[in-house]
């Protein structure tokens, strides 16, 4: 019977087929071999999704070195067996994917003063548009047809100054102008990596910048994100978005994102490991950015383990979860933020994080709210509190909080203050000379 299993994985790995990407190669190639890779990013998009698929076992390279404009789009099937590759070959430093385009050509629409087309990747997902500092408001495409000469005319005659679409999956973006200008300040920005429905997915040693948000993980299972990294985003980094199951995102580095560093919403027995999380702005490349602005967040997802980061310099928290299910957060290092860790929800554990607080906060490192079963925060230590160290809210399931050690110069400085049942057993205040 082994016998047999080994000669089926070896025939299917047989089957498997590594597709390259080089800035210098060409879409008319196959894209099978190094010496005949495609040249732009749209060819994943045209493989996975309309040319027969990726096959598990199959692998995807980018060229070291090289620097891409667009956005990868992916959707595939790997097994556990036979996982799907996205990496990078060559020798070099990791392959580059810039979202925001600076090659990029807006041309005038003919009898349409201030509109502007341009023609991106296929399949591209446009995250947003910004006319200098504005942001541009997307504009739907609703029933009409673009591939008609009669519904791009529709389409346009819907555009209203400051405005862009259509926001959804294309190859043509149009613009109209605040006041009916030239192109030159518009900016177009891509997510950077968006894999959609997909298993057994390896996503490794790839750097993604100047994007709306560097991966977008959707409606997928088994997702690996490892070694990768992302800067300069406008959104969130690395983006489990909407029902993802056992992604882990690992050993990866964002830096100057306005968004969450990391961040999975609604998933299950997601797992952020061994990952930097560093420079969470309100606003980055100039754009002040709507957004939590926090090194980690957890929002309605179950099971989420986050262990071994460090978060650096974030504009709100450190890691700020909202009704999050049996969620870990556990060793570790959230330093220069105002606010620490932030729990919220069910059946939670905080243990063993160090963190640092920013030297002007005046407030804490932990504030956790029990809305439902018991959170438990143990074995965490707090430097440079003001006024206090932990809060803790129960207003369902009781709130334990043992073992934990604050250090501050405030001799005042509170431990922790308790709302509701609260459990606190050998919590300690060290006081120490200010810096």
């Amino acid at each position: 019977m082994l016998a047999f299993l080994l000669a089926v994985l070896t025939t299917s790995s047989a089957f498997a087929t590594s597709y390259f990407v080089s800035t210098s190669g060409s879409n008319a190639n196959a894209g099978t071999s190094q010496a005949a890779p495609w040249k732009t990013l749209d060819r994943i998009f045209q493989k996975a999704y309309l040319a027969g698929g990726i096959k598990p076992g199959d692998a995807i390279r980018l060229k070291r070195g090289n620097v891409f404009e667009g956005q990868i789009r992916l959707t595939a099937k790997g097994t556990a067996a036979l996982p799907v590759v996205l990496g990078a070959f060559g020798e070099g430093p990791p392959p580059v994917v810039r979202g925001d385009c600076p090659s990029l050509v807006w041309q005038p629409v003919v009898g349409q003063v201030g509109v502007y087309v341009a023609t991106t990747g296929e399949g591209s997902v446009a995250g947003a548009v910004y006319e200098g500092g504005v942001k541009l408001k997307a504009v739907s495409l609703g029933t009409l047809n673009l591939s008609t000469a009669a519904g791009v005319a529709a389409y346009v005659a819907k555009l209203t100054p400051g405005s862009y679409g259509p926001p959804t999956s294309t190859n043509r973006w149009w613009v109209k102008t605040l006041a009916g200008g030239p192109s030159s300040a518009i900016r177009f920005f891509n997510t950077g990596l968006y894999v959609d429905s997909s298993t057994f997915v390896r996503v490794e040693d790839l750097d993604f910048t100047r994007t709306f948000t560097g991966i977008d993980v959707s409606l997928s299972s088994n997702i690996v994100v490892h070694g990768c990294r992302v800067s300069d985003t406008l959104n969130i980094g690395v983006y489990l978005r909407s029902g993802d199951t056992a992604c882990t995102v690992e050993q990866c580095a964002t830096q100057r994102t306005a968004g969450d560093g990391l961040y999975v919403l609604k998933g299950t027995d997601c797992v952020f490991r061994d990952n930097v999380v560093q420079d969470v702005s309100d606003h980055v490349l100039g754009y002040v950015a709507g957004a939590d602005h926090c090194g980690i967040g957890l929002q309605e997802s179950l099971r989420t383990l986050v262990e071994r980061n460090l978060v650096a310099r974030a504009f709100q928290s450190g890691i700020d979860y909202y009704l999050d299910l049996d969620s870990v957060v556990q060793d570790n290092v959230v330093v220069d933020t105002p606010r620490g860790i932030f729990p919220h929800g069910s059946g939670c554990k905080v243990q063993g994080n160090h963190i640092r607080l920013s030297p002007s906060t005046n407030g804490g490192g932990i504030n956790a709210v029990s809305t439902g079963r018991q959170i438990t925060v143990q074995d965490n230590t707090i430097a440079k509190a003001g006024g206090w160290g932990m809060l803790a809210t129960a207003t369902s399931g009781p709130v334990t909080v043992r073992r934990n050690t604050i250090y501050s110069s405030n001799p005042l400085c509170k431990v922790l203050v308790p709302t509701g049942p609260v459990v606190s057993e050998k919590n300690v205040l060290v006081v120490v000379a200010a810096p």
